[in-house]
């Protein structure tokens, strides 16, 4: 397929995630946004009020009616009329060059290993994903804009530029916690490389970006450790682990990503030209027994976008299966259907509302409930140890040889 005809698909999957983007006003993480920018930066010191405020001062500026927004906010049906959307449009613009900034971050990191023609495939596939659509633009999740200052970070840390790298890295940990995840990883490579000054910057930089992100949480009235027992990508508890009413909660996750980090450091050969490898292979070992949100996965789909491209091989197969039993689960497990929507668009068509009957239905019904959604999230968590356990292999001769030899016993 050549450039031409990607740029086109690029363009045109742009087009309907602005128009969608636009039309999907019922989002509960939507309107937790609007909530905190109608507050303002005095009552809600968080970030993206920062970000996203200026856009609400503009659509207030415009010589247009602005109407009463306290029933949409208090989670009521919104005003009707073309300024709803007009707003919806504006706050989520953020949000959409987020997407499209990740996008040319994915293009660039592709370019570097395998050119030109493959890095405007690898951006086409991000901008084609709906997973990243459904997830991001129209849920209303500023996940995209920390999820790329994590890929810039990554791009320059490939190219040596490791101080403003770990900047990046820190911002975006500023911005959302989950960027930290990667540090275990992070840290062992750089170790591994016996590059200690740079390890040394990306930490400085992580140990910045947690203290401001606990500074503006404190401001906001959250205690930041009393927020991480509600904060499910560093409690995610395995039951089955608890032994005793006493025992520790233990959070497999967690268990499964210092797991990598010891296979990492004992059995890999590190060389600069997989710090890709390491990344990916450090989220899917950590979101494999996640206790996820639907937007947490979009930090792991432009790393296996990049994968499905530079690799391919096996890639294809986990790529498909990830985010197709991601989203069933999602579409079992939540509300993709409130305030009488249909994946938050409001249902005002016949055959909306029969696709939010439909959505709603299986969201209650309990066979699915309890037999299809642990059925979908054994399969992800399977691909995904699968796949991270093929990273591995492609990265260690020793563990090659050793499965062969297990294999020939």
């Amino acid at each position: 397929m050549g450039n031409g005809v990607l740029i086109a698909l690029a363009a045109i999957a742009l087009g309907v995630k602005i128009a969608l983007a636009t039309v999907s006003i019922a989002s509960d993480d939507f309107i937790f946004l609007l909530r905190n920018i109608v507050a303002g930066w005095t009552r809600s010191p968080v970030p993206w009020v920062l970000i996203t405020g200026p856009f609400y001062q503009l659509w207030l500026s415009l010589p247009i009616n602005h109407p009463d927004l306290s029933a949409w906010i208090g989670g009521f049906e919104p005003p009707p009329g073309p300024t709803t959307y007009a707003l919806t449009f504006m706050i989520k613009l953020p949000i959409l060059i987020a997407d499209v900034i990740c996008a040319f971050l994915v293009r660039s990191i592709v370019a570097e290993y395998r050119g030109k023609h493959d890095g405007i495939l690898a951006a086409a596939i991000w901008l084609l994903n709906p997973y990243v659509l459904l997830t991001g633009e129209m849920d209303g999740s500023i996940e995209l804009i920390p999820i790329a200052l994590t890929l810039f970070s990554i791009l320059c840390m490939k190219k040596g530029r490791i101080s403003i790298g770990s900047l990046a890295l820190g911002l975006g940990i500023t911005l959302k916690l989950f960027p930290i995840i990667l540090m275990p990883a992070l840290g062992v490579y750089y170790l591994r490389l016996k590059r200690t000054r740079e390890f040394l910057k990306i930490l400085l930089s992580a140990i910045a970006g947690l203290s401001f992100y606990i500074l503006w949480t404190s401001a906001w009235g959250v205690e930041f450790g009393y927020s991480l027992l509600f904060y499910t990508p560093f409690t995610t508890v395995a039951s089955e682990l608890i032994l005793t009413p006493y025992a520790s909660r233990i959070g497999l996750s967690t268990v499964s990503t210092l797991v990598f980090c010891f296979v990492l450091y004992i059995f890999w050969i590190v060389r600069d030209e997989n710090l890709l490898d390491v990344v990916s292979g450090s989220l899917l070992a950590y979101m494999a027994f996640l206790d996820w949100w639907p937007q947490y996965l979009l930090c792991l789909v432009p790393f296996i976008t990049i994968d499905l491209v530079v690799t391919r091989r096996w890639s294809r197969f986990y790529f498909v299966v990830l985010l197709l039993s991601a989203f069933f689960f999602n579409l079992i497990m939540f509300k993709f259907a409130p305030a009488n929507s249909a994946f938050y668009i409001p249902a005002f068509t016949t055959e909306l509302k029969t696709l939010s009957g439909f959505l709603q239905h299986v969201y209650r019904d309990p066979i699915m409930v309890l037999v299809a959604s642990p059925i979908l999230r054994s399969i992800f968590a399977g691909v995904a140890v699968f796949y991270c356990a093929e990273i591995c292999v492609r990265n260690s001769p020793r563990l090659k040889a050793l499965l062969g030899r297990v294999g020939c016993e």
